[in-house]
This record gives C-alpha cells, sequence and structure tokens, in this order.
C-alpha cells in the first residue's frame, strides 16, 4: 500500500515523534497510514538517529497490573520402581512353516475353478500359474496362502522364486 506523505502529515508525524508518542499511536492519530509507514518515514528522515536523551519519555499508557509470581511446588523426582524379572509369555502371529506349504498346481487362471486358491506362484502377465488348492472359507487363497497373507514379515512365494534365481 502506497501512501503519499503530505506536507501536513509529515509536520503531523514530526510533532507526534518530538512529542514522544510511539509509531503506532502516530498512525492511528493520523489515520490513513500504517504503523510500518510510520517507521519507514521516521527511518527517511532521519528522525530516529535522535538520541533517546533528547526525545522526551513515552505517553503515558495504561497502567497494567503487576504480574504476581505464581508459587510453583518444589520439583519432584520420579519415583525408581522395581523392575518385574518373572518371565512372561511371549505372544507373537503364527508363523507359516514350510513343511506345510502345499506343492502347487500350477494352473493358468483360465484354468482356475471357481472355489481355487488364486495365490500366484510364478509367471508374468497372462503366463502367471497359481497355486490352484481349494480356497479356505472366506478367503480367495488356500488355507497355506491366506495364512501367509495375513502373516507380518513373510515373503511371497513369487519374490521367494526371484531370489532364488538371483542367487542361482
Amino acid at each position: 500500500m502506497n501512501i503519499k506523505w503530505t506536507e501536513e502529515n509529515t509536520a503531523a508525524l514530526k510533532q507526534l515523534w518530538a512529542a514522544g508518542h510511539s509509531a503506532t499511536v502516530i498512525a492511528e492519530r493520523l489515520g490513513c497510514v500504517s504503523r510500518n509507514s510510520v517507521i519507514g518515514k521516521i527511518a527517511r528522515l532521519r528522525m530516529r538517529d535522535t538520541s533517546i536523551e533528547r526525545r522526551p519519555p513515552p505517553a503515558p499508557a495504561d497502567q497494567r497490573p503487576k504480574r504476581v509470581p505464581v508459587a510453583r511446588p518444589p520439583r519432584q523426582r520420579p519415583k525408581i520402581r522395581a523392575v518385574d524379572s518373572s518371565p512372561r509369555p511371549i505372544t507373537c502371529e503364527p508363523v507359516v512353516a514350510d513343511a506345510l506349504r502345499p506343492e502347487p498346481l500350477n494352473m493358468t487362471l483360465v484354468e482356475l475353478g471357481r472355489l481355487d486358491c488364486r495365490w500366484p506362484v510364478s509367471g508374468e502377465k497372462d503366463k502367471t500359474l497359481f497355486c490352484g488348492h481349494s480356497q479356505a472359507e472366506g478367503s480367495s487363497y488356500c488355507e497355506y496362502h491366506k495364512r501367509a497373507a495375513r502373516s507380518r514379515g513373510t515373503v511371497s512365494e513369487r519374490n521367494a522364486m526371484k531370489i532364488s534365481k538371483v542367487l542361482l
């Protein structure tokens, strides 16, 4: 916002500044200027360089009540508690054992029936082969692959085959 400083506004600024008013008060009295524009004009007029001793003290502001310090309770150290060293049962998700892994029937998507396991075993895109064993209740996979899909940290058979090919 560009404000044109007239001679009247500049004279009023000088007079109010000499009287010890703050930039905020001067801006309010002049009306059409902001506090920052008052500060900028003071700097451009080099009125800011006047020493504080020559400038009268600022106009009295509303007397605010002094803050009363609040008494805080003394800081307490945290209580040290004994650690229970008795063994606790470890609960974790069941690990899918390799011994229970069914041998995949390697069926294509066209060969799969309505209730066959749809776990991809190998291949890419239209050449993907699926497990093909009968589905577990409420799942698209057989019981083994249902558990493998739900357990954390397992590597799919497809990724395991890619890794084994790289290692060979």
